[in-house]
């Protein structure tokens, strides 16, 4: 097997598992090491992947792979992986890696603890939200049909509603809020299926903020907002025989995994 960086460089250091077609066990095999085959067996592999489901291995593609007439034959990522005009496995960026800010539409400021947004009850405003990646590392798989999870926790005495629109002002689609997430009483959570993030990639958004309701006007006692932005990954599936390969932040026992850590962004409301 071969695991090139897609950003070039040095092969990297990578798990991935292989299946012959008609057994229920995968096994691992390491970037640059081989499994014995022969001559027209079809395998399914996944790249970057571990049988445990690690967290901070590269990511990598889903494919299938018949095994070729040839003495030494080489299963690359390179050959299947092709994303955004790079190929091979693409390192993971842990939290903190990436930075976020979110715009003020009234001063064209971040929005910060010092810098506060004024947003009053009967109020819809839009918030221009950016979030960069990083150098030569992608936050969430880009290779899986998932996409990442971004879960607005909001307090029930102050918003309607909590929602992401692209730039065009289209709403992501809902998601499923990941197990791994902590609710909180007198909250409620708004989970959408957002963009993975790719080296240095600025994914700008609105995130629009709903307080149109016959709710308490908004201060700063249960006005600030947390959001979460959990990365997917593949997973084994144990909990069915034979196992099945799903994508989602967390696998079917609610455990995080692609990178390690989520990372958050706050949004700090003005006192009225």
């Amino acid at each position: 097997m071969d695991t090139p960086d897609a950003y070039g460089g040095a092969a990297v250091t990578s798990k991935n598992i292989v299946r012959k077609v008609g057994l229920s066990t995968w096994t691992e095999v390491a970037g640059a090491a081989t499994f014995a085959a022969s001559p027209g067996e079809e395998f399914g592999v996944v790249f970057g992947e571990g049988s445990d489901d690690d967290m901070d291995e590269p990511f990598g593609c889903k494919t299938q792979y018949i095994i070729p007439c040839g003495e030494t034959p080489t299963l690359s990522a390179i050959d299947y992986c092709s994303i955004s005009g790079v190929s091979g496995i693409i390192d993971d960026a842990v939290e903190g890696d990436l930075t976020v800010r979110i715009i003020d539409p009234e001063d064209g400021n971040a929005i910060s603890a010092s810098a506060t947004v004024d947003i009053d009850n009967g109020d819809v405003m839009s918030m221009e939200t950016v979030w960069t990646g990083a150098f030569e590392e992608a936050y969430g798989n880009p290779f899986t049909p998932c996409g990442n999870t971004l879960v607005y926790q909001v307090h029930n005495k102050a918003y309607t509603k909590m929602s992401a629109t692209d730039l065009s002002g289209t709403p992501y689609p809902t998601a499923t809020i990941p197990r791994l997430h902590s609710a909180a009483a007198g909250y409620t959570d708004y989970a959408y299926k957002v963009p993975v993030l790719l080296s240095n990639a600025e994914w700008k958004f609105y995130t629009v903020a709903d307080l149109s309701g016959s709710g308490i006007e908004a201060n700063q006692t249960y006005g600030n907002v947390t959001a979460t932005l959990y990365d997917n990954n593949w997973f084994i599936d144990n909990d069915v025989t034979p196992s099945v390969i799903k994508c989602g932040a967390n696998d079917e026992d609610g455990t995080d995994i692609g990178s390690n850590g989520a990372d958050t962004m706050a949004i700090y409301l003005a006192a009225d």
